[in-house]
This record gives structure tokens, sequence and C-alpha cells, in this order.
């Protein structure tokens, strides 16, 4: 009887030792084929980067800010210290130089590098906090975006640095998490990590709230030495964060007065940056902005999931709030099992800063969490699914509220002035889902049927919806590459600015120009260049030409909507009708005109 018995248990210790040799296997195929795609498609992205760039105004303040410190070893710009972005990126460009070579060409190469890297360590981070298959997808579906490809492929910006460096950095606190013990080259690891995402991205504050979060609220998911090893890691961080926001403080100027562009504190204190007119926030609208920035977060994620161009943000929006009730119960679940906590943490803080912050930048902000933010919501969808088995009475609720949202959804796109096509097909779709879930609830049979045909059939419909969206995004970046190698600069947003900066360069005399697009002038001249002071007031901006004895003005004519409201010409206009004979157009070309400046004594 005991032989009989040890037998069958080393039968079944065998088939335990296949199974996991069988599912490391696998792994290790996941693993392979993820990474060889996603080489595969950096190289893409090398090869297919803009062959002129489009110039834009982060990009210009990023190269420039790194040959000064290669070459005056000087934090500057345009002529004073620079204190709105961090100077890690710059640094890093600065160093990446000396191997790569100055311009353009040379740095741009950098990003598909870093967003292949930032791909890598989301994997490793995400097979580990819940299964290979979810990592793999997760990522190809982020390197398939159009979205991230055009990032990768036309812009120097520290998104994708960003999203390497905080990859790691969570990488790094998963395996302290994990760890028995924590090692000093580990902590030191996360601590160089943490420093590293807050002086390259001021969003890298998020990291430092989620660790501050996570020793507040969910250090019993941490041993003793990991929560330490934690600590010192988030202390360095805020160290890292003090010093700059120090020196940033103690070298702050500004051009005019009430400058605000320079300081991302100001910026946040306004009630609309774009709007300067409306003065400082008061606590109602920064709630209400909160309400509006966190939906389109959603809406970007939705944007980056289904290759979506464009969304339109009305409140009643299924890409929003499907997306949003999903990734929160992920969330929650999250910190309620004591799973994933600093990761979700970080994900909260993530989107509360950017639901804080002023400007939406369309997908740029999101792209670097959008595989967290597609883990839990994949784990609110599974959560969701325990609930409909375990709960299922209890889900004659869900009916009520999607009437009542199908109701509001219908007032508001019936009450609103010009509803879109996109605003029309949510308030179907909410009908629709009102309508299916009456029917599942009124009749057991469709309902039976309904998980009968979800149990089997569910999981070949969600392939097949990945690899359409995988093979959707592939044919939009085969676009934009085409669009990259053989650019048409003259349609290039931006395209007026640079032939100002031509022009500006043929001037022999060193007059100084005001224009709106300094940063770009800057860098195309290297003169110093005055900024355009966003007002209405041709007090303010009569007095900032006086001060700099301004030689010329440039007003440019916005290919997109305008960036700042009052605009360039009204802002002329209003110059104009207070000093009559002041600006005299000496050049007028597609797009942009510019004014000698002769004040009255």
């Amino acid at each position: 009887m005991s032989q009989g018995v040890v037998r069958a248990t080393a039968t079944q210790d065998a088939r335990l030792d296949s199974l996991g040799d069988a599912r490391r296997a696998t792994r290790r195929f996941a693993l392979g084929a993820t990474m060889c795609v996603i080489v595969v498609l950096a190289l893409w992205q090398i090869y297919a980067y803009q062959r002129v760039e489009s110039y834009d105004t982060d990009g210009s303040y990023y190269q420039v800010l790194a040959h000064n410190l290669a070459h005056q070893h000087d934090y500057v710009f345009n002529s004073r210290a620079h204190t709105r972005y961090p100077p890690g990126f710059p640094l890093f460009l600065a160093l990446a130089s000396l191997l790569t070579g100055e311009g353009y060409p040379h740095v741009i190469v950098l990003m598909p590098l870093l967003a292949a890297l930032g791909l890598i360590a989301s994997w490793m981070l995400l097979e580990g906090e819940d299964h290979w298959a979810v990592a793999s997808v997760a990522c190809l579906w982020l390197a398939s975006s159009p979205h991230f490809f055009s990032m990768a492929t036309r812009h120097v910006w520290s998104d994708l640095p960003y999203f390497f460096v905080s990859s790691v950095a969570l990488l790094l606190a998963a395996k302290l998490q994990s760890s028995s013990r924590a090692s000093p080259g580990l902590v030191i690891g996360l601590a160089i990590f943490m420093a590293a995402a807050v002086t390259i991205r001021s969003a890298g504050v998020s990291l430092l709230a989620a660790g501050v979060a996570t020793l507040a609220f969910s250090r019993h998911a941490w041993t003793p030495s990991a929560r330490r090893g934690l600590a010192v890691a988030v202390a360095a961080g805020v160290g890292a964060e003090a010093a700059w926001f120090a020196w940033a403080r103690a070298h702050v100027s500004s051009d005019w007065p009430g400058e605000y562009m320079n300081s991302y504190v100001t910026q946040i204190m306004m009630t609309d940056p774009h709007r300067p007119a409306l003065g400082h926030a008061t606590v109602v609208d920064v709630v209400v902005r909160m309400g509006g920035f966190a939906a389109a977060q959603m809406a970007r994620f939705s944007q980056l999931v289904i290759r979506a161009p464009w969304l339109d943000q009305v409140w009643y929006s299924p890409l929003i709030i499907v997306p949003g009730v999903l990734i929160t119960i992920g969330l929650i679940d999250a910190v309620v099992r004591r799973r994933s906590t600093l990761i979700a943490w970080y994900v909260v803080a993530y989107l509360g800063l950017y639901a804080l912050w002023p400007f939406d930048e369309e997908t740029r902000f999101t792209i670097p969490v959008f595989p967290l933010l597609f883990l839990f919501a994949w784990r609110g969808i599974r959560r969701l699914s325990e609930m409909v088995e375990t709960r299922g009475s209890r889900l004659i609720l869900v009916v009520p509220v999607l009437g009542l949202l199908a109701i509001a959804a219908f007032a508001s796109w019936a009450s609103a002035r010009a509803p879109g096509r996109q605003a029309m097909l949510y308030v179907v779709f909410w009908v629709a889902a009102f309508v299916a879930a009456l029917i599942q609830y009124l009749f057991r049979p469709v309902r039976h049927g309904t998980a009968a045909i979800a149990g089997r059939y569910g999981w070949a419909c969600a392939i097949c919806l990945f690899l359409l969206c995988l093979g959707g995004g592939l044919v939009q970046q085969a676009r934009i590459a085409a669009e990259n190698v053989r650019p048409r600069p003259e349609r290039f947003t931006h395209a007026g600015v640079v032939s100002v900066a031509e022009w500006l360069r043929s001037q022999p005399e060193r007059g100084l120009m005001m224009a709106q697009q300094a940063a770009i002038l800057h860098r195309l001249t290297g003169r110093r260049i005055v900024a355009f002071p966003v007002t209405s007031d041709a007090r303010v901006i009569d007095s900032v030409l006086r001060t700099y004895h301004v030689s010329y003005l440039a007003v440019v004519d916005s290919k997109k909507d305008e960036y700042f409201e009052p605009t360039e010409r009204a802002r002329l206009v209003a110059l104009v009708s207070a000093e009559p004979g002041c600006c005299h157009l000496i050049r007028a070309g597609d797009g942009y005109r510019i004014y000698r400046i002769g004040l009255s004594q």
C-alpha cells in the first residue's frame, strides 16, 4: 500500500515538473517572440525617421539645452537660465552626442532605442505582476500604435526616455518587493532610476508619491527590509527633485510682467494657460479641470487601443466611461488584495497629476503608462467576470444604471448646439446596451445562451480583435513612414516660423526680434528672441518692446487651432491701435509677416 502511494506521489511530482517545464518553455518562447517583434519594429523606426525635422517648441528646448550643457557647461536657453524643464533629458542628449554627434538626425535615432528598452522593461514588469500573455499583448498593442510610431520617429521629446526610466524603476521596485532581503545593489539601482525619473520629466514626482502612498497605506504587502529599501529610493528621488526646484526658483526670470510659461507651478495656478486673461484658478476651476482632463486621459487610452486619430470627448462617451470603470476596478482590486500596490498607486498619482495639469497634449502623456493602464483594465474585466459568476442576481442593478445613462446621454446630445457623428453613436451605444441588458434579465434562456457563446467564442473574438488592431496599427505606421521618408516641409505646422528664421539669419544687423515661437526661432538662428506677450494689453507689449529695444516683430498664422488667446493677430491689432504707425510691414510670406518696430518717444 505504501509503495503504491509512493509511486502515485512520484508520478504526480513528475507531471507537475513536466507542467512547470512546459510553462517555463512557453514563457521563454513568448519572451523571445515579443522581443524579436519589438526589435524589428525599433529597427523599422530607426530607418523610417522623419528626414526633415518638423520643428517644435519642446524639441528646440531640449536640443539647445543639451548643446549648451556640452559646450558652455551651463543650463541656459535664449540668454537666460532655464527653469521649466528639469535637466535630466538634456544632460542625456549632451552625453549621447559624444557618441552620436549633435543635431536632429543624430539624436532622433535614439528615440526608437529608448522606446524599445521601455517596452522590454514593461514586458518584464507586467509578466512578473500578471501573465506573459497580458504582458505581450499590452506591449505589442503599444508598439504597433501609430501614435507611438510618430513620437519615436519625429520628435525629440522626453516622454520615451521617461517611459524607459520609469518602467525600469517599477521593475526594480517589484523585484525589491518580492525579495526576501533587499540587496544594496537593488536599492541603489532603484534610487538611481527614481532620481533619474524626476530629473527627466517633472511627472516623475508621481513615482515618489506612489512610493510614499505605498509606505503609508500598503506597507503590509512589503517586508520590513523592502520597505526600508523603498524609503531610501524615495528619499533619493525627493532629494533630486528638491535640488532642481531650489535651483529653478533661485534662477527664474520673466520677459514680461505676468509671464507664466517658464514655471509649471505658475501654469497650474492659471484658470486656462491658453487664455491667461482669465486669471488664476479658483477651487471650482480646479475641480472642473480635473474632471475634464481625467476624462481626456481615458479618451487618449481608447485612442491608443482602437487606433483612432481623434475622439469626441463628451462625458457620455463609452470610450471614456468603460475604460474608466474598468481601470478603477482594477486599481481598487490591486490595493485591496495587496497586489501590484506600488504600480497601482503610481497610476493613480500619474493620472491625478495630469488631471490637474491644464494642457491636453493628445496621446503624448498617456503613452508612458499605457501598458500599466492595459494591465488594470484587464484586471477590471476579470474582476467583473468573477462578479457576474458569483453575484449574478445583483446585476439587475446594471439595467437601471444603463437606462439612466441612455436617457442622460440622449438629453445631452439633443441639447447640444452641433453634436457630432461620434456623439450620436455614443447615444446609440447606451440605448443598445440598455436594451441588451434588459433582454438578458427578462429572458433566462437568452442569458444562458449568451454565457455559452461568450465561453465558447470569447477568446477567439478577443484574439481576432487584437490581430485586427495590430494589423491596422501597422498599416497606419507604414503611411507615417512613407511621409517621413518623403516629407513635405511646407506642410509642417511651423513652416512659417522656419521662413522667418531664414530671413532673420540673412540680416546683417543683430536687432532683436519678438515672436511667439521664441524657442524655435532661437534654436534656428542662435539669436536672442523676445517672447510675444500673451495679452491684449498694449501697454504690456509696448513696455517689453521698449525695455529690450526690439527691432522686429514676427506674426505667424497658425495652421492648427490657435494655441493661445488672444491670437498673435489680435495682439498686433491691439498694439497698432494703441501705437499707430509703430509697426511697418517689411516682409510677408506664406503664413507669416515681419514688421519693423518704430515706437514714438
